[in-house]
């Protein structure tokens, strides 16, 4: 696991030789995803569980700082581009630093258009797919709705992907169905290999969908 750290908060991982902001972690045990999350926030860790759970084992993850509110928590997971790239936007010098191509991007619990724009344009840089959940509770009519729309979740985009509803695990608890998804094909990618189709694959740790 790498970490693309934007939080406020330490860390304790060593950097790597190529730059401060890159770090990279060996997850030997629970405990140490459970370090990925901050002190104040931890929305990371449950969803690179699912993700291991699946065995995935090359993963990028930004960790930013919590804003005072929900869109400030936005505002600096999208980031912005130039000279410095900052949020998602980190994403566009995993290449060029790790030889390493992004299959996929995913942002889950933050799905508003603003998100939706900007990981786009990362997605078209990097040459990755962007998975999205609509937001739980959505019923089919809102999805309905907002496909019918040009913005946000639905946007016409071949490297959009969304999902819904969310599932939940064996403790009842809701997770991202885009998560599983993407698990799910890199499962079926490394067994059997690319270009297998993901339709009716099993989802790990999943006991029933959000109604």
């Amino acid at each position: 696991i790498t970490i693309l750290d934007l939080s406020t908060g330490k860390i304790d991982f060593e950097p790597n030789k190529y730059s401060p902001v890159f770090r990279k972690f060996a997850v030997r045990t629970e405990e140490d995803v459970d370090s990925i999350g901050t002190s104040t926030d931890n929305t990371i860790t449950p969803q690179v569980k699912i993700l291991q759970a699946y065995g995935c084992n090359n993963i990028y993850v930004i960790r930013v700082a919590k804003g005072i509110d929900a869109n400030a928590t936005q505002t600096n997971i999208i980031g912005s581009t130039g000279t410095t790239n900052t949020g998602i936007y980190l994403f566009k010098e995993v290449f060029s630093k790790f030889k390493e191509n992004i299959d996929f991007m995913l942002i889950p619990g933050y799905s508003q258009a603003t998100v939706v724009s900007a990981a786009l344009t990362v997605a078209d840089n990097v040459g990755c797919m962007v998975a999205m959940d609509h937001p739980s509770g959505s019923t089919v009519a809102t999805i309905t709705t907002t496909r019918g729309t040009s913005t946000g979740l639905g946007t016409k985009n071949a490297k959009l992907l969304t999902f819904a509803p969310h599932v939940r695990n064996v403790d009842n608890n809701l997770e991202s169905l885009a998560t599983h998804t993407v698990g799910a094909i890199a499962r079926k990618t490394k067994d059997k290999g690319y270009g297998y189709t993901s339709s009716n694959t099993f989802l790990i740790g999943v006991d029933a969908i959000e109604s």
